[in-house]
């Protein structure tokens, strides 16, 4: 399981890791995709540059406020649920508004820390169908057991 001893301050400035909590015989694992990196004024607009000055430790050394991509992993017994997909292998930039960039790809090197490749998911879950929650499962299925290409399993 994850150090949940982090310090909150740095915690802001970064994108999560892998976090696990297990309720009774069910994992429950946040697995990261990437991250998206925001414009404070931009994002928040009622907000002064002089907030953000008494509120360094809310953004990254870049100023911009830290956001993570990513996906659940639910686990029990031999099954797996992902819950969302990330964005994918992709980046964008923005050259104005609220999004700096977003980046993602990290998903499968996620799964494998928890012990999973992409082809042992049995289902995948969308919260909503935004870009950063369908990544993944929208890539050409170059691999016969690609989330795309999988036969529903009864």
């Amino acid at each position: 399981m994850g150090d949940l001893t982090v310090d909150h301050d740095e915690r802001l400035r970064r994108p999560a890791g892998v976090r696990s909590i297990r309720l009774g015989d069910t994992k429950v694992s946040y697995v990261p995709d990437g991250e998206a990196r925001f414009r404070p004024r931009a994002l928040l607009q009622d907000t002064t540059d002089e907030v953000w000055a008494a509120h360094p430790q809310y953004a990254d050394a870049t100023g911009h406020l830290v956001g993570s991509i990513g996906a659940l992993l639910v686990e029990h017994g031999d099954r797996a649920l992902l819950i969302d997909s990330g964005i994918g292998p992709q980046t964008f930039e923005a050259p104005d508004g609220p999004l700096a960039v977003i980046r993602g790809g990290a998903l499968p090197q996620g799964l494998a820390k928890l012990g999973r490749r992409p082809e042992d998911i049995e289902a995948v879950a969308f919260t909503h169908l935004h870009p950063d929650h369908i990544g993944w499962a929208c890539l050409p299925p170059p691999a016969p057991t690609g989330w795309c290409s999988r036969t529903p399993s009864t």
